[in-house]
């Protein structure tokens, strides 16, 4: 019975046994997991111990230690926090003194080598969040090494899809300012920003348009196809960020949309500052680009008189600030003439302009491009012939309606067309057919030009002949009977 007794405790001393070890059992995963998660809390506590100390930082020196004391746990978001903390507190070190002295003592630390090296060995670490951040840190500070950059394409070419709208931009403009990326990094952009093309946000499209516009690869087939995007954001942008998108998309003027011309012109206008506030140099390329496009494109082609009637007040609005000439260039007074001369807002230029333009380039004609040359006298020669009507602008006036005050005496000053004479023989062996037609109509125009100028005209346009166009060969022997010269180019033709 003792027995007995004693078998039946150890039959129910092994069933509790079983039974705690199947509770144990039972229990322990959500034991290890509890464990876990309090390993994973306490190291994202960590992390934003470290990502709280990044921001403490002040100083150079301090930015440098604390990532040479914590290098082995850093991750890559607080590496990029450290190298942008770093360039930032650099620069505010240095002051007024500019960001060249900012750049030696930065690149010359070798605390920041250091982390230089740190970078490159752990590069694989960084992906679709962190590598746009860390190229982007990199071009601020201008560390144009294109060797790193051609180690970290590939990288950044399999990650890119899954980076946001900042990343991207950030990538196109960092590899645009460096000078390097491939054609398939450049397509891959491409792609990824028209997929996304709904989410940018305004200083993101802001930035990729003026990064494409200086791009190696496809640069127009970027802007032309993102036009659409740009035209929703054309009326956020800043001042400077509208004077940037409208320069870049100047670079193609026949292939822009004429809505996209439309809204560029309505946001042009809707703030007076935006005009006035632009520099002179970026105006005249927005005007020639204007006035290009009404020339050339068909859409403006189709209905001259509506897109005369949306363009001209750009021209009108430019005026008075252009009139001074103060900042320009004799090869963009030059560019001015051309443009209001093409464009005639109302039909109309302005005169104080004009002679403001006429002027500037007597003085200093030699230092013309040929091109330039040869519109700058054709225009002179137009005005002088009567060709073109101008409007008073002593009055002041800026709407268009309002530019009732008409001379009828035509511009009568014909200094460029006699002190360029001997710098055209000179330089005639350099003309191009149309610029060459376009002096030989200017001066026949005119009435100006000596025989012996008429004489090297002749000799030229004779050996040219068969590479004319048809048209320049009518405008040649319009101008020879003009003054009554050219049998010898008319046999010839």
């Amino acid at each position: 019975m003792y027995f007995g007794r004693g078998d039946c405790w150890t039959q129910m001393l092994n069933f509790r046994c079983t039974k705690s070890w199947r509770l144990l059992a039972a229990f322990s995963p959500i034991c290890i997991s509890a464990t876990r998660r309090l390993g994973t809390s306490s190291k994202v506590l960590l992390d934003v111990d470290r990502s709280s100390d990044i921001s403490k930082l002040r100083t150079s020196r301090d930015h440098t230690k604390y990532f040479l004391s914590e290098r082995d746990k850093l991750k890559p978001s607080q590496v990029c926090s450290i190298l942008e903390g770093l360039w930032k507190s650099i620069v505010d070190e240095h002051g007024g003194s500019g960001l060249r002295d900012a750049k030696k003592q930065l690149f010359n630390d070798p605390d920041f080598m250091a982390i230089m090296k740190d970078v490159v060995f752990k590069l694989d670490r960084y992906k679709a969040d962190d590598l746009p951040r860390l190229i982007g840190a990199l071009n601020t500070m201008r560390w144009n090494d294109k060797q790193l950059f051609k180690i970290m394409e590939p990288m950044v070419i399999q990650e890119m899809p899954s980076m946001n709208c900042t990343g991207l931009s950030q990538v196109a403009n960092s590899f645009v300012v460096v000078g390097c990326g491939s054609r398939l990094l450049f397509n891959q952009l491409i792609q990824c920003c028209f997929q996304a093309s709904d989410h940018f946000v305004t200083e993101d499209v802001a930035l990729l348009t003026s990064a494409f516009s200086k791009a190696p690869h496809k640069p127009k087939t970027f802007l032309l196809g993102f036009a659409a995007v740009v035209s929703r954001h054309l009326s956020s942008f800043s001042e400077r960020q509208l004077q940037d998108i409208i320069v870049a998309y100047s670079s193609w003027p026949l292939d822009v949309p004429a809505d996209f011309v439309e809204e560029m012109v309505r946001s042009l206008l809707q703030n007076e500052q935006h005009i006035g506030n632009m520099s002179m140099s970026n105006l005249v390329l927005i005007l020639r680009f204007l006035a290009l496009w009404n020339s050339r494109s068909k859409a403006a082609r189709d209905d001259r008189g509506r897109w005369k009637d949306i363009l001209s007040p750009v021209f009108i609005a430019s005026n008075e600030k252009l009139q001074t000439g103060e900042g320009l260039t004799v090869e963009e007074s030059s560019h001015v003439m051309w443009a209001y001369c093409k464009m005639k807002p109302g039909g109309l230029v302005p005169r104080k302009l004009f002679q403001s333009a006429h002027q500037k380039i007597v003085k200093d004609f030699k230092n013309l491009s040929a091109a330039s040359l040869a519109s700058s006298l054709l225009n002179v020669a137009r005005a002088v012939s009567g060709q073109f009507r101008f409007w008073d602008d002593q009055t002041g006036a800026t709407d268009l309606y309002n530019l009732k005050m008409l001379r009828g005496v035509p511009f009568e000053d014909r200094q460029l067309l006699n002190k360029a004479e001997t710098h055209v023989v000179r330089i005639m062996g350099e003309l191009d057919s149309r610029d060459l037609t376009a002096v030989v109509q200017a001066y026949s125009l005119s009435h100006a030009g000596s025989p012996e100028l008429f004489s090297a005209f002749l000799q030229a346009t004779t050996e040219q002949c068969r590479q004319l166009a048809a048209e320049q060969l009518t405008v040649l022997m319009c101008s020879y009977a003009n003054v009554r010269l050219g049998p010898s180019f008319a046999r010839e033709a």
